[in-house]
């Protein structure tokens, strides 16, 4: 893979050792995708790792000293990032990621140089979106933006045939109608494994399981739009089959659970019988 694509790998992998209940593994396996985000120079997956931290902080510490406090000390890192990668030559990734507000704005402007990622992904952005506009909202067809970009002889210096993006070629090559429904099917799996994690009755090692599969589908939505092509992307696959494994035997498991509860109850008896 490219870069980015074992970026987006890491954030999928790092809420897997951020809950993991060992501390070894956890501070260890944390700090190793952290540092491997960063040596990648991936800003859109940097951008992911903050997203998802944060809605961890929001949604299931809700402590909102503790948030505070964090966010403070996350702010004066980031500074002390910056100034130290910003006098150095050894810290050009780091230099990239601490101007991703930067690239972020430059995607909404008008020019910008050929050789520059974020122009490229405009481009790639503006050839998929004039072949969609042609297929009427109903999508050019799986797989199909390659064959646009490849008639135009590749996007770029590097002639790139993927859109980079995710979610825009999941719109561009399925259409409005099937984004809108796997939009729905996303958000609902991990409401479902977010809700079914904090469950006071189901086993600990499941509430591990639905907790890092649903802030892992909350960083790779992000960090998505990073990967060359996400539909090609294993690990992605992965996922959502672990995640729906995860949720089915989590429902299994409290079913289970609460037939053992109510044979152990005595039966009452029918009030004909006195």
């Amino acid at each position: 893979w490219n870069m980015n694509n074992l970026a987006a790998l890491m954030i999928i992998l790092f809420p897997f050792f951020f809950f993991y209940p060992g501390k070894l593994v956890k501070y260890f396996g944390t700090a190793s995708c952290v540092i491997i985000i960063l040596a990648s120079g991936s800003r859109g997956v940097f951008l992911a790792l903050g997203f998802a931290f944060g809605i961890y902080l929001i949604f299931f510490k809700k402590s909102f000293l503790r948030i505070s406090m964090i966010a403070v000390m996350i702010f004066l890192f980031g500074v002390l990032i910056t100034q130290v990668a910003s006098d150095s030559k050894q810290f050009v990734r780091i230099k990239e990621i601490s101007e991703s507000h930067l690239a972020f704005q430059e995607l909404f402007e008008e020019g910008g140089i050929e050789e520059n990622s974020i122009s490229m992904r405009k481009d790639l952005m503006k050839t998929g979106m004039d072949s969609f506009y042609k297929s009427y909202g109903m999508g050019i067809g799986a797989g199909s933006t390659h064959s646009v970009f490849r008639e135009k002889g590749g996007i770029g210096v590097y002639h790139l045939t993927d859109l980079h993006n995710f979610w825009l070629e999941l719109f561009i090559e399925s259409g409005v109608v099937f984004t809108l429904a796997f939009l729905f099917w996303y958000v609902g799996l991990w409401a479902k494994l977010y809700y079914i994690g904090f469950s006071k009755e189901l086993d600990p090692k499941l509430k591990y399981y639905a907790h890092s599969c649903s802030l892992a589908l909350i960083g790779f939505s992000v960090a998505a739009i990073s990967a060359s092509s996400a539909l090609y992307f294993l690990p992605m696959w992965i996922l959502f089959g672990f995640s729906i494994l995860v949720l089915n035997k989590s429902r299994q498991w409290l079913e289970e659970n609460s037939k053992q509860e109510l044979d152990y109850l005595p039966d009452v008896p029918d009030k004909k019988e006195h």
